[in-house]
């Protein structure tokens, strides 16, 4: 609420009134985490932006998405390692307040080699076998 007060010096009439002021904020926000049974150039996304509606990712490698969330991988394992930083930018959107908010982070790839740290041969299809990602030949 904005309240205001308006006086006429010459008469010395006095009024007052107040509007309320309706705004829109969004904010872009993020997190990323190394996503557990993957590979340690798989990163989650997190998003934390508020009042967004449209999202687009950009992850500092030539790669984008829309996804809400997504996870990314960085490269590609035969290809060879690919560690080193990499600037991410979340730029979102409220396309009917006509906003926009854009955050960037730093990523840091430094492991290409995974080994997981469990193995359970029990035959449920899961970490059935020792399987070593990141290896080049």
């Amino acid at each position: 609420w904005y309240f205001y007060e308006a006086e006429d010096k010459a008469s010395g009439c006095k009024t007052n009134d107040s509007v309320f002021v309706d705004y829109k904020i969004i904010q872009s926000d993020f997190d990323f985490e190394l996503q557990d049974c993957y590979t340690s150039q798989d990163i989650f996304f997190e998003n934390n932006s508020t009042n967004a509606n449209s999202y687009l990712w950009s992850f500092g490698d030539g790669q984008t998405s829309t996804d809400f969330a997504p996870l990314h991988t960085y490269g590609k394992w035969m290809e060879g390692s690919v560690t080193g930083n990499y600037q991410v930018s979340l730029e979102v959107k409220r396309l009917e307040w006509n906003c926009e908010s854009k955050s960037t982070k730093l990523v840091e790839i430094d492991e290409a080699l995974m080994i997981p740290n469990v193995v359970t041969p029990n035959d449920d299809n899961k970490n059935d076998f020792l399987i070593v990602e990141g290896i080049v030949g």
